[in-house]
């Protein structure tokens, strides 16, 4: 009650109220979410049987920047590519003891996750036909 009785009390019981009414509103404002710009490509990689490959390894090659990201199967033979730029992309498989498989024109759009999974053929694989020449 004393704020009231000596001068500029009013005010400094205003800036006090504006103060705490500020500090509220960023306490309940919380922390902003921001929006992706970027998808994901994810999948598995089986044999012709529906056996898991592991090791096999995966390239992703960006249509439009040529830029691109090698991941190698883990032992359920899953891979993900995460973050990657919003375009057009061809993905290519290889494993020892397999064709090589290559999917092309893979669109991937904003905050989308594409799932392709993959089947190898048995075959000989690449490096052990350059060897052989």
């Amino acid at each position: 009650m004393s704020l009231f009785f000596f001068p500029g009390g009013v005010r400094l019981l205003a800036a006090t109220r504006s103060i705490l009414a500020c500090c509220l509103l960023l306490i309940g404002a919380g922390p902003a979410i921001a929006q992706s710009t970027f998808g994901s490509i994810l999948g598995t990689v089986r044999d012709s049987s529906g056996a898991n490959v592991q090791g096999a390894q995966i390239t992703l090659v960006n249509a439009g920047t040529s830029s691109s990201r090698i991941l190698i199967s883990d032992s359920t033979g899953s891979f993900g590519f995460k973050n990657i730029d919003v375009g057009s992309y061809t993905l290519t498989v290889t494993a020892t003891g397999f064709e090589k498989d290559s999917l092309p024109e893979i669109e991937l759009t904003v905050r989308e996750t594409r799932r392709l999974d993959v089947v190898l053929k048995p075959g000989a694989d690449n490096l052990v036909s350059i060897m052989a020449t």
